[in-house]
């Protein structure tokens, strides 16, 4: 297992033992490149970003990579690249990684696909929200990677949802929940998609 995971390991299995939109086409990057339910106490239920730029939706990074139709690569490395700001999905893929479930992402495409609902052969699962989850959940670890604001509670929404999907074994090859039918996972699942998805348009960590 490559070392760059091991502190998201790490970090879930913390919480585990402690008991635990719309698509939008952002012109230029402006994040800076620096880099289950968890129930928080009325102190750390803060919503009071610690600053950095707004997160960015799943069509942000849909545009900012090498592998989709009309992907703005180019145009990042001709402004200077990571080094200068113009972060990349593949940059993140590289450094610090990317660990949806058990699914270490790897490629592009790979990354392109969960962030459209599909899985790794490109079918379509939308009416799966596992899938829903993992798109949110991508996007907001590019985020947090890429230098975004964050705070307590999208922070432990991140864990959270990484903690189901490593327990429904999700590795981005088949169907993992069915949205007909009520379970616990499936209630879990749609709250974390919310507040992720809350997240990932820059509403969560709003005071």
């Amino acid at each position: 297992m490559p070392k760059r995971l091991l502190p998201i390991l790490c970090l879930a299995a913390g919480l585990l033992l402690a008991g635990c939109g719309g698509l939008d086409a952002t012109p230029s990057p402006s994040i800076a490149p620096t880099l289950p339910i968890a129930r928080l106490t009325p102190a750390q239920d803060t919503r009071q970003s610690d600053g950095g730029g707004e997160p960015r939706t799943a069509g942000y990074w849909l545009i900012w990579n090498t592998c989709m139709p009309d992907n703005q690569a180019e145009t990042a490395r001709a402004n200077g690249g990571r080094q200068a700001g113009w972060i990349i999905l593949d940059d993140l893929l590289e450094v610090p990684g990317i660990l949806v479930g058990n699914l270490e992402l790897k490629t592009c495409q790979q990354g392109a696909n969960l962030l459209q609902w599909r899985d790794l052969a490109g079918a379509d699962h939308s009416d799966d929200p596992a899938y829903t989850l993992a798109s949110q959940l991508v996007t907001a670890q590019l985020n947090l990677a890429a230098g975004a604001a964050t705070c307590p509670l999208a922070e432990k929404s991140v864990q959270a949802a990484q903690l189901l999907l490593l327990s429904l074994g999700f590795d981005g090859t088949q169907s993992y929940l069915e949205s007909q039918v009520a379970t616990r996972e499936l209630d879990t699942a749609l709250l974390l998609t919310d507040q992720l998805t809350d997240y990932n348009l820059g509403g969560l960590c709003t005071p």
